[in-house]
């Protein structure tokens, strides 16, 4: 990890997020500073912040901006990604609080045509223990999501290297909402019927992807954003990484609807990978 952009909002969520940042080694940290103190003397907390946390070696770049507005916010926020640089953006999205997640910045950051992965932190510290849980799609096997799955386990893959962590790989077989919601399908004879068939598929992968052994390997059935978040549960997962396929329209709506889902749900941190 080279380089990362931090979207800072507050001084609590800044900490959170340089904390999590650091542990990726990066060469650099860019901090875009959104209605931070700036006078002279009143940004002496942000700074105690970094001396504290980023290490000597790691570059560290701050850039204070105003604008209460999300339409001003996600304008610059744009203009600061046109430097197509950046290998991770972390914005703070808070998990342990009533406070409800705003996803504009997050939705402008996948519209733009950066290939940076969005790294969604929690107002949570992560445990010595780390488990990361890479989620793919193998239920369609056209060229876009096929590469998509690859860069999602490649992305996991390296995060599990750099924090020696474990890895665990799900693959949802999905059923619409509506059949679930009227008991027209039963997640189970949809598993019996396509499990085998995906699991399969989901040994291929693997291999095909040279994953280590001990790698974990769960397929289930039902709705996607019900399945991950109870998966990443159960395992005690720290860190979903979740792919973004990018489609724009009616199909790009639904996507991202069912995207939001799944990142309501979830109690942990998330790493969404663009396609």
């Amino acid at each position: 990890m080279k380089r990362i952009l931090i979207v800072i909002e507050n001084e609590i969520s800044a900490k959170y997020m340089l904390e999590k940042a650091i542990k990726f080694s990066p060469e650099k940290i860019e901090l875009l500073c959104f209605d931070y103190p700036n006078d002279e003397g009143e940004n002496d907390g942000l700074q105690n912040v970094l001396e504290s946390i980023v290490k000597p070696q790691c570059e560290t770049h701050v850039t204070f901006e105003t604008g209460e507005s999300v339409g001003v916010r996600i304008t610059k926020l744009e203009n600061t990604l046109d430097d197509d640089g950046f290998d991770m953006v972390m914005l703070h999205r808070p998990i342990l609080g009533e406070e409800v997640p705003d996803y504009s910045l997050i939705k402008a950051i996948l519209k733009t045509s950066t290939k940076a992965t969005v790294f969604l932190c929690g107002d949570n510290r992560w445990k010595q223990t780390f488990k990361v849980l890479a989620t793919v799609d193998l239920s369609q096997d056209d060229d876009i999501q096929s590469a998509l799955n690859k860069r999602v386990v490649g992305v996991a893959d390296n995060v599990c290297n750099q924090l020696t962590t474990e890895l665990a790989i799900l693959s949802v077989i999905p059923i619409s909402r509506v059949s679930d919601e009227l008991d027209l399908v039963d997640p189970w004879e949809v598993f019996q019927e396509h499990g085998q068939w995906t699991k399969n598929k989901m040994a291929e992968f693997v291999k095909d992807n040279g994953l280590e052994n001990d790698t974990s390997v769960h397929v289930v059935a039902g709705l996607p954003q019900n399945e991950i978040t109870s998966i990443a549960k159960k395992l005690k997962t720290n860190l979903v990484v979740i792919g973004n396929v990018g489609r724009t329209g009616i199909k790009g709506f639904i996507v991202g609807n069912t995207a939001e889902k799944i990142l309501n749900r979830l109690s942990v941190d998330a790493l969404i990978v663009r396609q």
